[in-house]
C-alpha cells in the first residue's frame, strides 16, 4: 500500500510537469531551461517525499464487529491529495517566479 499514492499521483503529475515545461511557447534561453529543470526536480522530490511521509503517518482504522471501520479509503487517497497540493503549489510558484525573472530580462533587452 505504500506506493499506491505514487501510482495514483503519477499520471496527473506527469501532465502538470509537461504543461509547465511546454508553456508558454517562446524562445527558451539555456538559463530558463536549467531553471525549469530545477523547479521540476524540486517538485517531484517534494511530491514523493510528502506523499510517502503522509502515507507512513496514516493510522489504520480499528477493527470492529464487521471488519475495518469506515474511512479506510483515506489511507490511500490522503497521501495522493497532499502530493497534488504540493505539486500544484510548487509549479505555480515556479511559474510566477519564472514570469517575473524573464519579464525583467525581456524589458532590459528591449530597452538596449
Amino acid at each position: 500500500m505504500r506506493y499506491l499514492s505514487l501510482a495514483l499521483l503519477s499520471p496527473t503529475l506527469l501532465v502538470l510537469v509537461w504543461l509547465y515545461w511546454t508553456f508558454p511557447k517562446d524562445a527558451f534561453p539555456r538559463k530558463r531551461r536549467l531553471y525549469d529543470l530545477v523547479v521540476i526536480g524540486m517538485t517531484l522530490g517534494a511530491c514523493v517525499f510528502t506523499s510517502m511521509h503522509i502515507d507512513a503517518t496514516m493510522v489504520s482504522p480499528a477493527l470492529d464487529g464487521f471488519g475495518r471501520r469506515s474511512g479506510q479509503i483515506w489511507s490511500q487517497v490522503k497521501p495522493a491529495l497532499c502530493g497534488y497540493g504540493v505539486a500544484t503549489a510548487l509549479l505555480g510558484l515556479g511559474m510566477l517566479v519564472r514570469s517575473l525573472l524573464w519579464r525583467r530580462d525581456r524589458g532590459r533587452s528591449a530597452s538596449s
